[in-house]
Parts: C-alpha cells; sequence; structure tokens
C-alpha cells in the first residue's frame, strides 16, 4: 500500500532533517552569526547613529539569502529536487510531500539561523534601537524572508541539470533584487529591503512587499508541486 501524503511529507522531513544535521549546519549558524556579529561591532565602535540599518541590511543581503541556499543545496545533496527525493520515492513514498517536507524544514532552520543571527546582532547595537517594537519587526522580517528565500530556491533547484537553476536564481537575485523597479519585483532580495526600511519597490508601502514575500512563497509551491511527479 503506497504511503499517505502526511506519511510522505512526515519521511520527507527526517530526510530533510538528517541531510542538514552536522557540522556543516553548525558552521553555517557559527559563520552567520560571526558575519552579523562583525558588522555589528564595526557599527558600534565607529557608533555610528545608523548602527542598525546596517546590521539587518547585513542579513537581507547576505545573511538569509546565502544561509538559505546553502541548507538547500545540502537537502539537495547537489542534485536536482526530484532525483534527491528518490531514496524515498523508490520505495512508494509521495515524491511531492517528500519534497515539500525537505523544503519546510529547511525553511524552518533558515529562519533559526536568521534570528540567532539577527539578535546577537541587534543586542550590540541596542543603544540605537527605538523600542522592543523595532527588534519585533526585525525578527518577525527576518522569518518571512527565510521562508521567501527557501521557498524560491526549493522550486529553483528543480531547474536544470543538478539543480543549476539555483545559482542562476541567487545570481538575477544578487543583480536585479538591487534595484527598485519593476524587474526587481519577483526577487526576494527587493522586498526584504524594503521592509527592513530600505528603499521601496517601484514606490510600494512595506505591506505591498509583505504580501509579495508571501506570493512568492506560495507561487514557488505551487510551481514546485506542478513541476514533480507524485
Amino acid at each position: 500500500m503506497k504511503p499517505s501524503a502526511v506519511t510522505s511529507l512526515v519521511a520527507g522531513a527526517r530526510l530533510g532533517w538528517t541531510r542538514l544535521w552536522g557540522r556543516s549546519l553548525g558552521g553555517l549558524l557559527l559563520l552567520s552569526v560571526a558575519f552579523t556579529v562583525t558588522v555589528a561591532l564595526v557599527e558600534r565602535r565607529l557608533g555610528s547613529a545608523a548602527a542598525v540599518t546596517r546590521v539587518v541590511m547585513t542579513l537581507a543581503r547576505w545573511v538569509i539569502p546565502l544561509g538559505a541556499f546553502s541548507l538547500l543545496w545540502q537537502v539537495r545533496g547537489g542534485r536536482r529536487l526530484q532525483d534527491a527525493c528518490w531514496p524515498l520515492a523508490r520505495f512508494g513514498y509521495r515524491r511531492r510531500a517528500v519534497a515539500s517536507g525537505a523544503i519546510m524544514v529547511a525553511s524552518g532552520v533558515a529562519a533559526a539561523v536568521a534570528l540567532l543571527s539577527c539578535g546577537a546582532g541587534l543586542w550590540l547595537v541596542r543603544d540605537k534601537l527605538h523600542g522592543a517594537g523595532e527588534v519585533w519587526i526585525c525578527l518577525r522580517v527576518c522569518v518571512l524572508a527565510s521562508l521567501a528565500y527557501a521557498a524560491a530556491f526549493g522550486c529553483a533547484g528543480n531547474m536544470g541539470r543538478g539543480g543549476r537553476g539555483c545559482w542562476v536564481l541567487l545570481l538575477a537575485d544578487l543583480l536585479l533584487g538591487a534595484g527598485a523597479g519593476w524587474p526587481t519585483w519577483p526577487f526576494p532580495r527587493a522586498h526584504v529591503r524594503s521592509l527592513f526600511g530600505g528603499a521601496a519597490v517601484t514606490g510600494f508601502s512595506q505591506a505591498t512587499s509583505s504580501v509579495s514575500l508571501w506570493l512568492i512563497v506560495v507561487a514557488s509551491w505551487l510551481w514546485l508541486m506542478a513541476r514533480l511527479p507524485d
């Protein structure tokens, strides 16, 4: 009897966690926190009034996207996502559910890494913060950004030989997402920057950028489900 979707989802989550757990995960966490803390210490030493902005922009530009990219790469093992699910799919597990479970775990880990990095950085520049509300906003944006990047890289990881679509997305997000016009709209970088107080995307509000990130999550998942065999 073929395993149910729920059973396949749980199995996929376990598979994803097994591939993530280890020295590489510890190294990613250490590197992310260390990089953010270094920026925070420099800003603190300089006494910059924009210390908080520079810390969160470090997260937006480097820590969150590269962290999500690295985690999804580990989950896939350098292969296309549908091929990475084969160890379970060959025993009848539903490939779409397995992939969803693995991406969910990677999303959660990416969010945890971002939260820890953000928390460490903001604590060092806490004298420049405008109350607990600003901390809450930054942490919330970190979670949403991590989910959007993980979903997007999960989708791109099923494109091209060996999932090389991830590299294309990473480069496009770095180059095109740095702007503020219409071409930046499909890329998480522009919306995360806006939510952290940077330039708005095509003049839209931060609420629009928040909705756009959720749309990226949903669209990436729907596209992936349409492309994966069950």
